[in-house]
């Protein structure tokens, strides 16, 4: 008997099974790692839980959009802020305390978390943002919306995010 081994799939090859079996062609990837356990995207990839098992996904964050039942129904740790939409005027970084204490227990446990909010273009990636400033991954904020910009192109925080942003971290950000 001939056993062929399946090799773990790339995050590339795992984009373009989930945008052929939506149908989608979007120019935008369902998925993109920022850093060696961080990775943003969005909300509908939470309907793909083999695929985020096969990255090592052991933790989900979803911002303003509850993940889809197969992420619901597995045994990935989750953190859900529900009410936070993606308006100007609504005031995500008072959940950072909150959202920076998860995602350093999932750096602690060795774990790899997927952040998300519908496309994963405004509130899921000023999180990232907030979050390597924060932990001082980069040096400043700019360095951090760099690095997130670089990973995911089509990222765009909406204008009251950049704010609080600014304001959180007092310091300037030029998009």
């Amino acid at each position: 008997m001939i056993y062929i081994l399946m090799s773990t799939p790339t995050l590339e090859q795992i984009n373009q099974i989930i945008k052929k079996s939506t149908g989608s062609n979007d120019p935008v990837d369902p998925i993109s790692q920022i850093t060696p356990w961080i990775f943003l995207g969005q909300g509908r990839t939470t309907n793909y839980i083999s695929l985020l098992c096969q990255l090592g996904i052991t933790h989900v964050l979803s911002i303003g959009r509850k993940p889809n039942n197969p992420v619901l129904n597995s045994t990935l740790i989750r953190s859900e802020f529900g009410n936070v939409m993606d308006l100007s005027s609504d005031n995500v970084s008072q959940y950072f305390p909150t959202m920076f204490e998860f995602l350093r227990l999932v750096d602690q446990s060795h774990g790899k978390v997927y952040i998300h909010c519908e496309m994963g273009c405004s509130r899921s990636a000023m999180v990232v943002i907030a979050f390597l400033r924060a932990n001082g991954i980069v040096a400043s904020l700019q360095d951090a919306y760099q690095l997130v910009k670089n990973k995911r192109t089509w990222i765009r925080p909406n204008d009251g995010f950049i704010q609080q942003l600014r304001d959180f971290f007092c310091e300037s950000l030029n998009i």
